[in-house]
């Protein structure tokens, strides 16, 4: 337990991330976006399966789905061989990789700044560390 603690990893945390989205997407459970439940959808397909082709079924489906990251994979075996054959923790490393690559950092005033740095300082000190990577 002490190792899972102390150590770190961006690749799990992207994962991580995408477990707890799906999670958070099942606790909201099933969500009514329209007063008549889409009944209007059934008339004139004769139930015959082509309800991804209504205007209707387009319109509400990113509502209601949890569509995930590049990171989890729901495409077909032949599919995943032919773009490499990526583990989920390869396919994590690369999402962080473009997160970084396009991370633009917010706009904070000079004086904030330097107060975030001093209080990080200071907390870090009373922890024991002397130095603080990335921090001078």
């Amino acid at each position: 337990m002490l190792d899972f603690l102390a150590c770190f990893s961006p690749e799990k945390l992207a994962i991580d991330a995408e477990a707890i989205s799906m999670a958070q997407r099942l606790l909201e459970g099933m969500k009514v976006h329209t007063e008549t439940l889409a009944t209007g959808l059934f008339e004139g397909i004769f139930f015959k399966g082509e309800f991804l082709k209504q205007k209707a079924t387009r319109q509400l489906f990113a509502k209601e789905q949890y569509l995930p990251t590049s990171i989890i994979d729901r495409g077909s075996i032949r599919g995943w061989q032919e773009e490499g054959g990526l583990d989920t923790f390869s396919r994590a490393k690369a999402r962080v990789q473009k997160l970084l690559q396009d991370y633009q950092p917010p706009e904070i005033a000079p004086e904030k700044s330097a107060e975030l740095d001093r209080m990080v300082k200071r907390l870090a000190h009373a922890a024991g560390l002397m130095t603080l990577p990335g921090i001078a």
